[in-house]
């Protein structure tokens, strides 16, 4: 086939545009960094910026406390009423609020944010915080604190759903295209873009074993003349791509395409495609092009390529969301001569209990421009171009093929007269990382993984044997073709493996806790703490709290838990006074947690996640983060060195866990509220149902509930 084939269809898609080199995602410029505004905060920073903007209604707030609450927030008015009947009931004080320690700090977070590439309107709201703390108004009326909170959540990423003032990013995923959207965004100068959620490159660094053929391939030294990209104009740049894209395919049953629109969104333009001859509407390659190699443009390319993905799956067909765990698309990045390539899947992302579609991924690896052709090659090798079929199939409603691998020859295996006539199955089948290496983990995870993940490799006993050879040449030859034929056999079960993926906690790029195909997972040592260190403080608290419970260690490049059992993804407000009983073990053994959040507390009340677990009175660590939204009032953006483990500091933590559990900030204050009430009323409880002679117990109880009583944002 040849290049000119490969770059033209039968027939032009609606909204294809002309062929002048230029990808409508760049709007024609050839500037080298286009701006990106991030239009959505994170749940951890609209909770931070929440939390800021609350020191302006401590004067409210006291006003509660004392009964003088208005009409208008009875909620929390009769809540404060049952928090105040249980004080005076055991001598509690709830005022007057501990000061704000490090306002200055807070300042400085401000500041931060306002030079990130944050939409106009984001940064209005920055503003208009640090306006308020630098008047250190304290007045400020609840029902204009509710409304500004309110326009907070507007702009907080929702997972699935996004923002309520722009959902670009993922309109093609939930709804049609809707052309008004598609000529607002076109006559934007500024092409807006949404930091991405979550990465599976931490939790999955071997995820299909891809990264290792990927190294095998960039080691080739094929060429196909791709060009340089310095000192060359960006429409000029994706011209001069086409031809070596086309060479790479020779052989693939695919069309490469420039200036490519999607069946889902004819408003976006990816600069090339990689699409199937069989299902024009199936891109199991999207490629993004940029002559710069700057951090900005390389951060900016990737987001727009996994844009592009997300429209990609949208676009493959009817029952698109039948993909979920198939490794499809895969983008690739090329900014100046440096290129990477990802591998994406349609997964979930958890928030408060519930599950959103997300399109997750992993890196495979960076390579040079030179080296891109192999790498394409491979993507469009038989085992690939197959499992794009069985995509494409599913998508589109229809059976899915079986994996494409040559019949193995069958093996002669000699028998007995009680030997069974049923035929010999072997299944083979991967985690995405790599988890299980013992065989009963191994049977396990083949008899539940779906059955389009599993290659049949019968034998039938009725088959005749192969013929015997002359020489030993033949014999050879045969052992050689066998082996092949396995190996193809097994790469073509890995391309075809689903990997159902649930992300449950994590920063802005890397993932620390999901679920891959059934199983809880962590990896250790992504902070500076040490992995081994972080695995054995895992252990001892397990330990300590589920001793029937065992966590399964697996050695990775890092190390990987698999825990027992863990309700993920859950409310807090099921689980929380298991997670009181649970903590106050902790307390009662002078031992901290040190970082308790909405991440770390299970919906049965299960707390986890101790990488910074420690005895009371211990040093924190450099890489402690502050900046964290459940962090307690004295420790919040401060800097960790000035600080050391406390008992009360966790009870601090575990209420403001129960406060942002919702992601939604308008209601904070009533949650603040709520979980006072209910926290002092557990250890009320507790407290009641000691022996009169354990004073020391009495004494701990008391303690915790005073510094709960006086807790404030």
């Amino acid at each position: 086939m040849s290049a000119r084939d490969l770059n033209s269809t039968p027939d032009q898609d609606q909204g294809d545009s002309s062929d002048d080199g230029t990808g409508a995602s760049h709007n024609g410029k050839e500037e080298e960094d286009v701006p990106v505004d991030y239009t959505t905060l994170s749940a951890i920073e609209a909770g931070l910026l929440a939390r800021a903007y609350l020191q302006a209604a401590t004067t409210e707030y006291k006003n509660v406390v004392e009964g003088m609450y208005p009409s208008y927030d009875s909620q929390c008015g009769s809540l404060a009423e049952k928090v105040r009947k249980i004080a005076d009931k055991h001598g509690i004080a709830l005022l007057p609020l501990e000061p704000s320690y490090n306002e200055h700090e807070t300042e400085k977070y401000l500041e931060d944010m306002l030079k990130q590439p944050f939409a106009e309107n984001i940064k209005a709201l920055i503003q208009e915080i640090r306006s308020v703390l630098s008047e250190k108004k304290q007045v400020m009326p609840l029902s204009k604190v509710k409304g500004f909170l309110r326009r907070i959540d507007d702009v907080r990423r929702k997972g699935f759903a996004e923002s309520r003032m722009n959902r670009r990013y993922w309109h093609d995923i939930r709804w049609d295209w809707n052309p008004t959207l598609v000529a607002e965004e076109r006559a934007k100068d500024r092409r807006e873009v949404f930091r991405q959620p979550f990465s599976a490159e931490l939790l999955c660094p071997d995820w299909h074993l891809h990264n290792e053929w990927f190294q095998v391939v960039e080691r080739k030294d094929d060429t196909f003349g791709f060009p340089t990209a310095a000192y060359t104009p960006e429409t000029r740049f994706n011209d001069r791509m086409q031809g070596p894209l086309a060479k790479a395919c020779a052989g693939a049953a695919v069309y490469v395409k420039s200036n490519a629109v999607f069946w889902a969104d004819p408003g976006s333009v990816a600069d090339y495609v990689v699409r199937l001859i069989s299902n024009r509407n199936c891109y199991p390659l999207v490629i993004e092009l940029r002559t710069s190699d700057s951090q900005q443009t390389q951060d900016a390319a990737k987001a727009q390529m996994l844009e592009y993905a997300a429209r990609a799956i949208r676009s493959t067909g009817k029952q698109w969301r039948d993909l979920k765990g198939y490794l499809f698309p895969f983008a690739i990045t090329v900014c100046g001569g440096k290129v990477s390539v990802y591998a994406c899947t349609l997964g979930k992302e958890m928030h408060s209990g519930k599950g959103y579609i997300s399109v997750l991924y992993t890196k495979l690896g960076d390579t040079k421009l030179e080296k891109l052709g192999n790498v394409i090659k491979w993507l469009v090798d038989a085992e690939h171009m197959a499992h794009y079929e069985r995509v494409s199939a599913i998508a589109q409603g229809r059976k899915a093929p079986s994996p494409s691998a040559p019949a193995l020859a069958p093996k002669t295996t000699p028998t007995t007269d009680g030997a069974s006539d049923t035929p010999a199955c072997t299944t083979t089948s991967t985690s995405s990382t790599s988890i299980t290496s013992d065989k009963e983990e191994e049977a396990a995870q083949s008899q539940s993984a779906p059955r389009q993940q599993i290659v049949d490799t019968r034998c039938s006993t009725e088959t005749a044997p192969a013929p015997k050879s002359d020489t030993a040449d033949s014999s050879k030859g045969e052992q050689c073709e066998r082996a092949d034929a396995e190996a193809t056999r097994a790469r073509s079960a890995k391309v075809a493996t689903r990997y159902v993926l649930s992300i449950y906690k994590g920063d802005e790029d890397m993932a620390a806790f999901a679920g891959v195909n059934g199983k809880v997972l962590k990896v250790c040592g992504g902070r500076s703490v040490d992995a081994s260190e972080e695995v054995a403080r895992e252990l001892q608290a397990w330990q300590l709290l589920y001793p029937n419970e065992k966590v399964k260690v697996y050695q990775r490049s890092r190390p990987i838990l698999a825990f027992p059992r863990l309700k993920l993804g859950t409310d807090i407000d099921v689980g929380l006074d298991a997670a009181a009983e649970n903590l106050f073990r902790l307390s009662q053994n002078n031992l901290c947690h040190c970082d308790i959040r909405f991440h770390n507390v299970s919906g049965d009340g299960r707390i986890f996640g101790f990488g910074f677990f420690c005895e009371a009175g211990s040093e924190l660590p450099d890489s402690y983060p502050t900046r964290l939204r459940e962090r307690p009032r004295s420790v919040l953006h401060g800097k960790p060195t000035n600080y050391r483990a406390d008992i009360l500091l966790d009870w601090e933590a575990l209420l403001f866990s129960f406060v942002f559990s919702d992601d939604s900030v308008e209601y904070v204050m009533s949650r603040l509220f709520r979980g006072k009430w209910f926290l002092l009323e557990w250890l009320a409880n507790k407290r009641a149902k000691l022996d009169k002679d354990d004073k020391e117990t009495a004494a701990l109880l008391h303690k915790i509930m005073q510094h709960i009583a006086l807790v404030y944002f």
